[in-house]
């Protein structure tokens, strides 16, 4: 698609890429079946107005756990992962932001929607589905695959495998897809061009750099890494320019983060895998963090509406 579319080192380094390994299990989602059932919400950003989207057990074929929610650009529906029982063959899911109905389009992990509404992006398991972990991304020989959506009342087309890699993250303006890659013995940031002919290696580090996303202008791409003393937030030009600069610098790991449409606030996760996780937001400005809800019932993977008024996350919460 055209893109005005869519306008609007030999030991120490040896031992920090054995760390990257190993810290794929650290990044990971925790076990499918420790994490019980979990429904997808949708809240105010001032943690106001707390309602389910999406129920465990509701729809055709029901779900066990809900995870990975993504807002479509036009506020209207809001995608996500079901997990079944095994956790073992995850669907894409979409539902109205309303709440409602859900439907299947795919079979795949972490969609993220295209700028302009008409495909989703995701994870997608290369080995067969009785072998796949998903509480371990990076132990699946994953895939990136895209599908295209049709209406509502219309099948999805077929889905297409378009690389390798984990969280694939469309930019906001155009085509172009953010991804981490192992390409030797590190994950580093990479992006695809918006005619899918060419890639842009972003970092290259022995750390692990993973799940990336988008600034809202789609200049920047910001990503979590164990570079420094910790893990934290950093953010790299899009254009494939290697500066990489610190975001954050906070005690807590900011694990699937999402950043606001305004790029004032990020929300992660604080706790991921356990069941007393909750979603935290930065002020980048002030750097103070505030918990978006008081209570501590497994809430995880935030993401922020379109226009920065809600928040759609996904719990173990008990359904208001």
């Amino acid at each position: 698609m055209d893109e005005r579319v869519c306008r609007g080192r030999a030991g120490a380094i040896a031992a920090r890429a054995a760390v990257a390994l190993l810290a794929i299990a650290v990044t990971a989602d925790g076990d499918v079946h420790a994490q019980g059932t979990a429904g997808l919400f949708v809240v105010g950003a001032d943690g106001q107005g707390l309602r389910a989207v999406a129920r465990p057990g509701e729809g055709p074929g029901g779900f066990v756990r809900a995870a990975h929610p993504s807002w479509s650009p036009d506020g209207r529906e809001i995608a996500f992962t079901a997990f079944d029982a095994s956790g073992r063959r995850p669907e894409i899911r979409i539902v109205p932001a309303g709440g409602g109905p859900s439907r299947t389009v795919a079979e795949g992990v972490a969609p993220s929607w295209s700028c302009d509404g008409s495909r989703l992006a995701f994870m997608v398991s290369g080995k067969p589905a009785i072998a796949a972990d998903w509480s371990r991304p990076g132990r699946n020989d994953e895939r990136i695959a895209v599908v295209r959506l049709g209406g509502p009342d219309d099948d999805p087309g077929p889905a297409e495998v378009v690389g390798s890699g984990l969280w694939p993250r469309w930019s906001p303006t155009d085509d172009r897809l953010a991804f981490s890659s192992r390409r030797g013995a590190t994950w580093d940031i990479y992006v695809r061009s918006a005619d899918g002919l060419a890639q842009s290696r972003l970092t290259d580090d022995p750390a692990m750099d993973t799940e990336p996303i988008w600034t809202p202008d789609g200049l920047e791409v910001v990503f979590l890494s164990n570079r420094g003393v910790r893990w934290d937030l950093y953010r790299a030009s899009a254009d494939g320019g290697r500066e990489v600069r610190r975001l954050t610098n906070h005690p807590s790991r900011e694990d699937g983060a999402a950043l606001s449409p305004d790029a004032s606030r990020v929300a992660f996760t604080d706790q991921l895998g356990r069941p007393t996780s909750r979603i935290l937001v930065l002020e980048l400005a002030s750097e103070v963090v505030l918990p978006l809800l008081p209570d501590r019932l497994g809430d995880r993977d935030p993401c922020w509406s379109p226009d920065g008024r809600s928040v759609a996350f996904a719990s173990r919460r008990p359904v208001p």
